[in-house]
C-alpha cells in the first residue's frame, strides 16, 4: 500500500477508468491510500499528491478526524440536519 497526502481538486482528480486499473480510497485529512502499482504512481504524481509513511498517514487522518468530532459536537441541532457524523474509519 502507499499513502498519500493532497487535495481532491475535483474533475479529474480520479479518471473513471483509473478505479478500476487500480485501489483509490479517501480518508480524514486528504489522505488517500492506493496500492503500489506504476499506475497509482503516475495518478499521485499527475496530482501532486505527497507520499507519506503509514504513520505519518494515521497521524494525520486522527488528527483531521478530532478535529472534525470537535466541530460536530459544537454545532447546533439545526445546523446537524442534513450533515454527516464524522467517520473514524482507519486507513488499512
Amino acid at each position: 500500500m502507499k499513502y498519500w497526502l493532497g487535495t481532491n481538486t475535483g474533475a479529474g482528480f480520479i479518471r473513471g477508468r483509473e478505479q478500476l486499473l487500480y485501489e483509490i480510497r479517501g480518508y480524514a485529512g486528504n489522505i488517500w491510500v492506493t496500492n503500489n502499482s506504476d499506475e497509482a504512481i503516475t495518478w499521485a504524481s499527475r496530482n501532486s499528491l505527497t507520499e507519506k509513511t503509514k504513520a505519518e498517514a494515521t497521524t494525520i487522518q486522527e488528527t483531521a478526524i478530532e478535529n472534525n468530532v470537535t466541530v460536530w459536537n459544537n454545532i447546533s441541532d439545526s445546523e446537524i440536519k442534513g450533515n454527516v457524523e464524522p467517520s473514524e474509519e482507519a486507513i488499512p
